[in-house]
Protein backbone atom coordinates (compact mmCIF):
# COMPACT_ATOMS: atom_id res chain seq x y z
CA UNK A 1 0.00 0.00 0.00
CA UNK A 2 3.23 2.12 0.67
CA UNK A 3 4.45 1.83 -2.85
CA UNK A 4 7.20 -0.53 -1.39
CA UNK A 5 8.37 -2.97 -4.32
CA UNK A 6 8.57 -6.86 -2.37
CA UNK A 7 9.69 -10.12 -4.40
CA UNK A 8 7.15 -12.81 -4.66
CA UNK A 9 6.65 -16.20 -6.35
CA UNK A 10 3.97 -16.96 -8.30
CA UNK A 11 2.70 -20.65 -8.41
CA UNK A 12 -0.84 -21.82 -10.41
CA UNK A 13 -2.61 -24.16 -12.59
CA UNK A 14 -5.45 -24.62 -14.68
CA UNK A 15 -8.40 -26.24 -13.24
CA UNK A 16 -11.31 -26.06 -15.56
CA UNK A 17 -11.25 -26.17 -19.48
CA UNK A 18 -14.26 -25.83 -22.28
CA UNK A 19 -15.16 -28.68 -24.23
CA UNK A 20 -12.47 -27.92 -27.11
CA UNK A 21 -9.26 -28.50 -23.88
CA UNK A 22 -8.75 -25.01 -23.59
CA UNK A 23 -7.99 -23.62 -20.12
CA UNK A 24 -11.19 -21.17 -18.69
CA UNK A 25 -9.84 -20.84 -14.89
CA UNK A 26 -6.70 -21.03 -13.37
CA UNK A 27 -6.16 -21.03 -9.56
CA UNK A 28 -2.91 -20.06 -8.29
CA UNK A 29 -0.65 -19.15 -4.83
CA UNK A 30 1.35 -15.85 -4.34
CA UNK A 31 3.93 -15.96 -1.80
CA UNK A 32 6.01 -12.91 -0.71
CA UNK A 33 9.71 -13.72 -0.32
CA UNK A 34 11.68 -10.80 -0.52
CA UNK A 35 13.36 -11.31 3.20
CA UNK A 36 15.03 -14.79 1.49
CA UNK A 37 15.44 -13.73 -1.92
CA UNK A 38 17.53 -10.60 -0.26
CA UNK A 39 19.38 -12.83 1.79
CA UNK A 40 20.12 -14.62 -1.54
CA UNK A 41 21.46 -11.50 -3.10
CA UNK A 42 23.73 -10.81 0.05
CA UNK A 43 25.24 -13.69 -0.65
CA UNK A 44 26.13 -13.56 -3.84
CA UNK A 45 26.99 -10.27 -3.01
CA UNK A 46 29.46 -11.46 -0.61
CA UNK A 47 30.63 -14.42 -2.35
CA UNK A 48 31.77 -12.45 -5.12
CA UNK A 49 33.07 -9.85 -2.83
CA UNK A 50 35.08 -12.61 -1.47
CA UNK A 51 36.65 -13.98 -4.64
CA UNK A 52 37.60 -10.78 -5.58
CA UNK A 53 39.72 -10.36 -2.11
CA UNK A 54 40.95 -13.92 -2.58
CA UNK A 55 42.53 -13.03 -6.04
CA UNK A 56 43.91 -9.88 -5.11
CA UNK A 57 45.66 -11.12 -1.86
CA UNK A 58 46.77 -14.42 -4.00
CA UNK A 59 45.47 -16.70 -1.32
CA UNK A 60 45.26 -20.63 -2.44
CA UNK A 61 42.40 -21.94 -0.81
CA UNK A 62 41.40 -25.66 -0.09
CA UNK A 63 38.16 -27.80 0.89
CA UNK A 64 39.12 -31.25 2.80
CA UNK A 65 37.08 -34.13 3.50
CA UNK A 66 38.93 -36.04 5.82
CA UNK A 67 36.77 -38.74 5.45
CA UNK A 68 37.47 -39.38 1.65
CA UNK A 69 40.45 -37.62 1.73
CA UNK A 70 39.08 -35.40 -1.65
CA UNK A 71 40.36 -31.75 -1.35
CA UNK A 72 39.24 -28.80 -3.66
CA UNK A 73 41.44 -26.52 -4.66
CA UNK A 74 40.70 -22.81 -6.19
CA UNK A 75 43.10 -21.86 -8.81
CA UNK A 76 44.92 -19.80 -7.49
CA UNK A 77 46.52 -22.43 -5.19
CA UNK A 78 48.00 -24.25 -8.62
CA UNK A 79 48.89 -20.81 -10.04
CA UNK A 80 51.25 -20.34 -6.67
CA UNK A 81 53.22 -23.70 -7.43
CA UNK A 82 53.52 -22.82 -10.94
CA UNK A 83 50.42 -25.52 -11.81
CA UNK A 84 47.27 -25.27 -14.11
CA UNK A 85 44.18 -26.02 -13.02
CA UNK A 86 43.62 -29.66 -11.96
CA UNK A 87 47.54 -30.83 -12.58
CA UNK A 88 48.07 -31.47 -9.16
CA UNK A 89 45.79 -34.63 -7.73
CA UNK A 90 42.87 -33.52 -5.81
CA UNK A 91 43.60 -35.44 -2.57
CA UNK A 92 45.42 -35.30 0.83
CA UNK A 93 48.36 -37.82 -1.24
CA UNK A 94 48.18 -35.55 -3.86
CA UNK A 95 49.32 -32.38 -1.30
CA UNK A 96 51.03 -33.88 0.83
CA UNK A 97 53.69 -35.25 -1.99
CA UNK A 98 54.29 -32.03 -2.83
CA UNK A 99 55.75 -31.00 0.96
CA UNK A 100 59.21 -30.58 1.48
CA UNK A 101 60.31 -33.49 2.93
CA UNK A 102 61.87 -31.97 5.91
CA UNK A 103 58.43 -30.05 6.79
CA UNK A 104 56.22 -33.22 6.30
CA UNK A 105 56.25 -34.09 9.84
CA UNK A 106 55.45 -30.69 11.19
CA UNK A 107 52.26 -30.56 8.59
CA UNK A 108 51.46 -34.39 9.54
CA UNK A 109 51.77 -33.54 13.23
CA UNK A 110 49.63 -30.43 12.94
CA UNK A 111 47.07 -32.44 10.61
CA UNK A 112 46.76 -35.19 13.66
CA UNK A 113 46.38 -32.37 15.99
CA UNK A 114 43.70 -31.05 14.50
CA UNK A 115 41.97 -34.37 14.15
CA UNK A 116 42.22 -35.55 17.66
CA UNK A 117 40.55 -32.92 18.83
CA UNK A 118 43.87 -31.27 20.54
CA UNK A 119 43.40 -28.34 18.54
CA UNK A 120 40.73 -26.11 16.92
CA UNK A 121 42.82 -24.78 13.95
CA UNK A 122 45.85 -26.58 11.99
CA UNK A 123 48.55 -23.97 11.30
CA UNK A 124 52.12 -24.72 9.67
CA UNK A 125 55.23 -22.94 7.78
CA UNK A 126 56.45 -24.89 5.01
CA UNK A 127 58.17 -25.41 2.21
CA UNK A 128 55.64 -26.49 -1.43
CA UNK A 129 57.65 -27.87 -3.95
CA UNK A 130 57.19 -25.21 -7.04
CA UNK A 131 56.55 -27.15 -10.98
CA UNK A 132 59.96 -25.87 -11.98
CA UNK A 133 61.43 -27.94 -8.92
CA UNK A 134 62.08 -25.13 -6.54
CA UNK A 135 60.47 -25.10 -3.37
CA UNK A 136 58.08 -22.36 -2.28
CA UNK A 137 57.77 -20.77 1.47
CA UNK A 138 53.71 -20.91 2.82
CA UNK A 139 51.82 -19.96 5.41
CA UNK A 140 48.64 -22.92 6.09
CA UNK A 141 46.04 -22.36 7.83
CA UNK A 142 42.96 -24.50 8.29
CA UNK A 143 39.57 -24.93 10.60
CA UNK A 144 36.53 -27.05 10.98
CA UNK A 145 34.00 -26.07 9.81
CA UNK A 146 31.58 -29.38 9.67
CA UNK A 147 30.95 -32.47 11.35
CA UNK A 148 28.81 -35.20 11.39
CA UNK A 149 25.80 -36.26 14.00
CA UNK A 150 28.89 -38.03 15.67
CA UNK A 151 30.74 -35.54 15.73
CA UNK A 152 33.28 -36.59 13.34
CA UNK A 153 35.20 -33.96 11.03
CA UNK A 154 34.01 -34.28 7.58
CA UNK A 155 34.72 -30.71 6.59
CA UNK A 156 37.84 -28.66 7.08
CA UNK A 157 38.50 -25.34 5.15
CA UNK A 158 41.84 -23.43 4.51
CA UNK A 159 44.44 -21.64 2.70
CA UNK A 160 47.80 -21.43 1.86
CA UNK A 161 49.57 -17.18 1.62
CA UNK A 162 52.59 -17.46 -0.38
CA UNK A 163 55.48 -16.23 2.56
CA UNK A 164 58.46 -17.42 0.56
CA UNK A 165 59.32 -13.18 0.42
CA UNK A 166 59.26 -13.05 3.83
CA UNK A 167 61.43 -15.84 4.27
CA UNK A 168 64.07 -15.05 1.88
CA UNK A 169 64.49 -11.64 4.02
CA UNK A 170 64.58 -13.90 6.91
CA UNK A 171 67.34 -15.89 5.34
CA UNK A 172 69.38 -12.91 4.41
CA UNK A 173 68.81 -11.47 8.13
CA UNK A 174 70.45 -14.66 9.61
CA UNK A 175 73.25 -14.41 6.73
CA UNK A 176 74.16 -10.55 8.42
CA UNK A 177 74.26 -12.25 11.80
CA UNK A 178 76.50 -14.52 11.10
CA UNK A 179 78.44 -12.07 9.29
CA UNK A 180 78.47 -9.76 11.78
CA UNK A 181 79.66 -12.49 14.47
CA UNK A 182 82.92 -13.55 12.05
CA UNK A 183 83.41 -9.96 11.90
CA UNK A 184 83.49 -8.75 15.33
CA UNK A 185 85.13 -12.33 17.07
CA UNK A 186 87.81 -11.28 14.39
CA UNK A 187 88.42 -7.74 16.45
CA UNK A 188 88.45 -10.22 19.58
CA UNK A 189 85.61 -9.25 21.04
CA UNK A 190 82.68 -12.21 21.29
CA UNK A 191 80.72 -10.38 24.23
CA UNK A 192 79.92 -7.54 21.68
CA UNK A 193 79.17 -10.15 19.29
CA UNK A 194 76.91 -12.77 21.30
CA UNK A 195 75.53 -8.92 21.94
CA UNK A 196 74.74 -7.82 18.41
CA UNK A 197 73.82 -11.62 17.54
CA UNK A 198 71.17 -12.04 20.14
CA UNK A 199 69.57 -7.93 19.80
CA UNK A 200 69.46 -8.54 15.80
CA UNK A 201 67.79 -12.40 16.41
CA UNK A 202 65.05 -10.73 18.94
CA UNK A 203 64.41 -8.63 15.94
CA UNK A 204 63.62 -10.99 13.48
CA UNK A 205 61.83 -13.30 15.82
CA UNK A 206 60.04 -9.71 16.51
CA UNK A 207 58.74 -9.19 12.95
CA UNK A 208 58.45 -12.95 11.74
CA UNK A 209 56.10 -13.08 14.73
CA UNK A 210 54.44 -9.98 13.50
CA UNK A 211 53.89 -10.75 9.66
CA UNK A 212 52.85 -14.49 10.97
CA UNK A 213 50.15 -13.16 13.48
CA UNK A 214 49.03 -10.09 10.49
CA UNK A 215 48.70 -13.36 8.11
CA UNK A 216 46.91 -15.47 10.17
CA UNK A 217 44.73 -12.71 11.18
CA UNK A 218 43.49 -11.89 7.20
CA UNK A 219 43.64 -15.70 6.32
CA UNK A 220 40.97 -15.83 9.58
CA UNK A 221 38.76 -13.69 8.28
CA UNK A 222 38.58 -14.99 4.83
CA UNK A 223 38.48 -18.57 5.58
CA UNK A 224 35.53 -17.75 7.96
CA UNK A 225 33.38 -16.14 4.76
CA UNK A 226 35.04 -19.50 3.14
CA UNK A 227 33.50 -21.63 5.45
Amino acid sequence: GDGEIIWAIDRGRVVEWNEKGQPLRLMGVLQEITKSKEAEIELVRSKNQLELVVRETRLGTWDWNPITNDILFNDTFFSMLGYAPGEIESSLDGWTRLIHPDDLPNADRAIEALLNGATSEYECEMRMRHKNGDYVWTYDLGHVVERDKEGHIVRVVGGHFDIDKRKQQEQVLVAGFVASLINTCSTRDLKSAVTVDMLLGRQSAKQQTKTSDQAKADMKALLAEVG
